[in-house]
């Protein structure tokens, strides 16, 4: 349940999930529901969506003759607006590649619009891990580049981020054409806490600072509290399989309305 302006705004979901004949393949399908929405087709705003997931095992042969396996995880997911039956507005579609053994995961993300039936190429996702052991200790290093194509009157551009992490601690070094930014992250017991500052293009030498705090309080169970000055404060806790987001923009030194999500998932 969704509270914005004053009013709520539930939504449910619904899926399930399960296997093929053969073993091989694994599939969820479900749709997300929005009563109090209304559509000119339609009496709520609906969802629907998909997901099909399968493994490739390869054999790799390295150049000293020594053999092993790898394991690709390949995932595809289909999601559709179908509040205006029987016309789909739009269907995005999400292709993933993942390989623990390599360390490389590549994501696709593509939009098929009903009102001219072309694909759109929304964002391209590769990130690749290098793990590292120096004097006992292991260290890890994740370079993600991302490029986005020329969408909505909106140019191409690309970013890059490079995260070094050892024991504890972790820093992330983010670029692109519009924005910087640098994060420091440390674990302290249950906790870990990762101040950042940033600075976009235009700014000058003026740098945006942000605080995150991530509070473990059980299993499976945590609150993260992210602080912006001049911008936002945003708390979110996790109990399990309750959700509740509070988000709180802020303007001019002032708390403006609050949006608050309350989500609770059931197993049946």
């Amino acid at each position: 349940i969704t509270t914005q302006n004053g009013g709520p705004s539930p939504v449910l979901t619904w899926s399930t999930s399960g296997t093929s004949r053969s073993g091989r393949y694994n599939y969820d399908v479900g749709l997300d529901m929005e009563p109090l929405a209304r559509s000119e087709n339609f009496n709520a705003a609906t969802n629907v969506f998909g997901r099909l997931s399968t493994t490739l095992d390869r054999n790799v042969h390295t150049s000293e003759g020594e053999g092993g396996g790898e394991r690709w995880y390949l995932t595809s997911i289909v999601r559709g607006n179908v509040q205006n039956l029987p016309t789909v507005d739009t269907i995005d579609l999400t292709f993933e590649a993942d390989c623990q053994e390599q360390g490389i995961n590549m994501k696709t993300f593509a939009t098929i619009h009903h009102g001219n039936q072309q694909l759109e190429l929304r964002r391209v996702d590769i990130s690749k891990t290098y793990n590292m052991v120096r004097n006992g200790r292991h260290k890890r290093m994740t370079v993600n580049p991302r490029y986005f194509p020329a969408h909505g009157g909106t140019g191409a551009y690309a970013d890059v981020s490079l995260v070094f992490e050892r024991d504890d601690a972790s820093i992330e070094l983010y670029g692109s054409p519009e924005k910087q930014r640098i994060t420091i992250a440390r674990t302290v017991g249950d906790n870990v806490v990762a101040p950042s500052i940033s600075r976009s293009a235009g700014g000058g030498n003026v740098v945006a600072p942000t605080i995150s705090w991530r509070h473990n309080v059980g299993d499976a169970s945590s609150v993260i509290t992210n602080f912006s000055p001049k911008e936002n404060i945003n708390v979110q806790w996790t109990d399990g399989a309750w959700l509740c987001n509070v988000d709180a923009p802020i303007q001019k030194n002032r708390l403006q309305r609050m949006k608050v999500s309350v989500k609770r998932k059931i197993d049946f």
